[in-house]
């Protein structure tokens, strides 16, 4: 692999360009998530606020499932949501709430999907989901009602 997925993450600038989609999801799929940090984690999370409307003809669930591959994007997660919400990083909070992990750094998940709702950053589909996604914890007993 000649580029690494950071690199690919950065220029990577249409999600409609079907070369682009390829060579990404071709990293995606190859890259050894255990040589994963920081910038890799940003990066992929940066597509999403890049894009947040986009879902890359499926290719941003796989940014989603080699993430959660991963040990350690939790917190780079967090700061991607709280700096611009989106309906991918927000579902990624409440899929880390439905594995039963309910604070990160010492931060209630729930309380961060509830500050989706007063962030002006956040696209009106990141407050309808946060909004979901908080009644539905409520009824599982993940938040207080």
């Amino acid at each position: 692999m000649t580029q690494s997925l950071s690199e690919a993450a950065e220029w990577f600038t249409d999600p409609h360009d079907e070369l682009q989609l390829h060579r990404l999801d071709e990293l995606l799929q190859s890259a050894a998530a255990q040589s994963f940090g920081h910038n890799e984690y940003r990066a992929l999370l940066g597509i999403f606020e890049r894009f947040p409307t986009e879902d890359g003809f499926g290719v941003f669930w796989g940014i989603i499932h080699c993430l959660e591959s991963c040990s350690g994007y939790e917190p780079d997660l967090i700061a991607s949501v709280l700096r611009k919400p989106v309906e991918f990083n927000v579902l990624m909070v409440n899929r880390l709430l439905n594995a039963g992990i309910l604070n990160i750094d010492g931060q209630s998940l729930v309380s961060v999907l509830a500050s989706v709702a007063s962030n002006p950053a956040a696209t009106h589909d990141a407050k309808v989901s946060a909004e979901q996604f908080i009644s539905y914890q409520r009824q599982q007993g993940r938040a207080e009602a």
